[in-house]
């Protein structure tokens, strides 16, 4: 539940020699459930040297626990020797892993506007815009690689205090899924320790770094918050997060022009 916790586990990990795996099939890298309190490392017991392996991670991990593979994460190793799952444990760094990485490349931003896809996302959203009490925004600028989700391209669910919000899928090439999360309020818990506060054209955002790569940015407006959320890879160039966020605008009604 900690955003880009994953993520920045991931870019350490391969700093370390680490080769990543992504489930099979497109799946998310999601956890089965948002409830460890420790980092669980899994090994494979079909593969040899596998518990070693694990006791090796767990070791930079530091606060983790080493067990078998269970059915549930085995279904989404897709073939790894070793799994892990990120806990409330992980602040962020690895025993021995170097914080400094040298900075990404800039580029220009790979956006589309006025798309297809873009009109396909803006009827989802009207679709959706009755069940929520707060003003959704619409994405004016879509990563140029990526589609909606088959699957489940948008998802309206309970988020607490008897709120609802919204979440767009998006895939990116084969594998890899972003998103964008529109909440009716500023202040939740994923939302602690951003990295950055951001005024750009009378907007506010905050910024939330994996490393150099910005895995999340959320733009707050008038008590709500409208996320743009990197994939776990954080395949997303800086440029085009940034573009995105910039490019959330409101709906026009059906009378404007």
């Amino acid at each position: 539940g900690v955003a880009g916790a994953a993520s920045n586990a991931t870019y350490l990990l391969q700093q370390q020699g680490y080769r990543i795996v992504l489930p099979p099939d497109g799946r998310p890298a999601n956890a089965p459930a948002w409830t460890y309190q420790q980092t669980t490392v899994y090994f494979d017991p079909r593969q040899p040297g596998t518990h070693a392996a694990a006791a090796a991670i767990a070791e930079l991990f530091g606060n983790a626990t080493v067990t078998q593979l269970p059915a549930d994460i085995a279904s989404l190793a897709n073939g790894a020797m070793v799994v892990a799952t990120v806990g409330r444990t992980f602040h962020g760094t690895l025993a021995g892993a170097s914080a400094a990485a040298p900075a990404p490349k800039h580029e220009p931003a790979r956006v589309l506007a006025h798309s297809t896809l873009n009109s396909s996302v803006e009827a989802l959203l009207r679709q959706a815009q009755p069940h929520v009490p707060f003003p959704l925004l619409n994405p004016t600028a879509i990563d140029s690689s990526s589609v909606l989700d088959p699957t489940m391209p948008i998802r309206v669910y309970p988020i607490g205090r008897g709120s609802q919000a919204v979440r767009l899928v998006f895939r990116q090439g084969y594998g890899d899924y972003w998103g964008i999360e529109e909440t009716p309020f500023a202040d939740a818990a994923a939302l602690k320790g951003a990295s950055l506060h951001r005024a750009i054209n009378g907007r506010t955002y905050d910024l939330y770094y994996a490393a150099h790569h910005l895995h999340m940015i959320v733009l707050h407006q008038h008590g709500s918050s409208y996320w743009v959320i990197n994939g776990l890879s954080d395949n997303l160039s800086n440029e085009t997060m940034l573009t995105i966020a910039q490019g959330l605008q409101p709906m026009k009604t059906a009378e404007q022009p």
